[in-house]
């Protein structure tokens, strides 16, 4: 699939998302912002430290739970789980930008051919990048730019001391 269109798409669903996580009262006000800084920040960490260890990072900083909210999210939408936590944030700014940026970056890899693991499982997925690492980053790059494009038209920035 062309990066750009894919990049499109799954830009579109994501606004949607975090607006329903919004209203919804689970997700803080400013989570485009927070995505809008990992879009532009991820980009050049794997251009300087490699695929994998940026992508690890990332892990890191949404922490597990978070990730597999997101990855729910993703798949099922908010649903009974933002009936039944309404009011309440779920998911914080910094930790939710990094899940959501995590599982856009290695979904699209899957759907190239590159990982073969389900990118439900960011550990697994992480481990498989390791040999393929500079020719994934290679094909990753257009849809990444895209993304960042897109974050950056629709979020304003983070408050200081946010990016």
């Amino acid at each position: 699939m062309d990066p750009v269109r894919r990049a499109v798409e799954d830009f579109s669903k994501l606004q949607n998302l975090i607006a329903q996580g919004i209203e919804s009262g689970i997700l803080d006000e400013d989570m485009g912002q927070s995505f809008r800084a990992r879009a532009r920040s991820v980009l050049s960490m794997i251009e300087d430290v490699g695929l994998v260890p940026a992508l690890s990072f990332c892990f890191a900083r949404a922490t597990k739970s978070t990730y597999n909210r997101v990855v729910s999210a993703w798949q099922k939408g908010w649903g009974a789980e933002a009936q039944r936590e309404r009011g309440k944030k779920m998911i914080g700014k910094e930790e939710g930008g990094y899940a959501f940026y995590l599982f856009l970056v290695l979904s699209y890899l899957r759907e190239l051919g590159i990982l073969k693991k389900d990118p439900a499982q960011p550990v697994e997925a992480l481990g498989e990048l390791v040999d393929v690492q500079v020719l994934a980053a290679k094909l990753l790059t257009p849809y990444c730019i895209q993304l960042k494009k897109l974050a950056e038209a629709v979020y304003t920035r983070e408050k200081p001391g946010g990016e």
